[in-house]
């Protein structure tokens, strides 16, 4: 059975005060149990991670994980990148929202709301227009008109005329 450690033991660990034998083997218990590492990350506050960032370069992580890679083959040799938010963002955002309220309160914004109905009915002026001109509801004008026919052709058959 795995023996545990305690908080305090790890607390101890986390300074640096446990002899060498003791402390690789803690250092090999943290690499097998999850619950153990998770009460012994647990243990470091804001400050020390703030102090552990400016230790570390930007790259620290792809450095780590193409050694890690390299040596056991589980990478590929080519750098792959890491695609993080745009730290600028916010101020695009903030710009965009800008502009939006400056074009809205200039009277764009309603202008084209009222202009828009105007262009759809021109279009569809322009578009019965040239219907006309290029023959385009011929189809149309046949079907009504074979209706008419049929209408009429039946209206004889039962001894009625067309011309009533």
């Amino acid at each position: 059975m795995m023996r545990h450690f305690s908080d305090e033991e790890w607390l101890v660990f986390k300074e640096g005060m446990v002899p060498p034998d003791l402390g690789q083997k803690m250092e090999n218990h943290l690499v097998e149990c999850d619950r153990c590492r998770e009460r012994f990350l647990m243990l470091f506050g804001d400050k020390e991670i703030g102090a552990a960032e400016t230790l570390l370069s930007e790259d620290f992580t792809d450095r780590v994980l193409d050694a890690l890679g390299q040596e056991k083959g589980l990478f590929p040799k080519e750098k792959k990148r890491v695609s993080r938010p745009n730290k600028d963002s916010a101020v695009y955002f903030a710009v965009a929202a800008a502009i939006t309220i400056l074009l809205m309160g200039s009277g764009i914004f309603q202008s084209l709301v009222d202009i828009v109905p105007q262009f759809a009915s021109r279009a569809n002026v322009q578009e019965q227009w040239a219907g006309e001109k290029t023959g385009i509801g011929w189809s149309e004008k046949l079907v009504d008109q074979t209706a008419d026919w049929m209408q009429n052709f039946e209206m004889q058959g039962r001894g009625g005329s067309s011309f009533d």
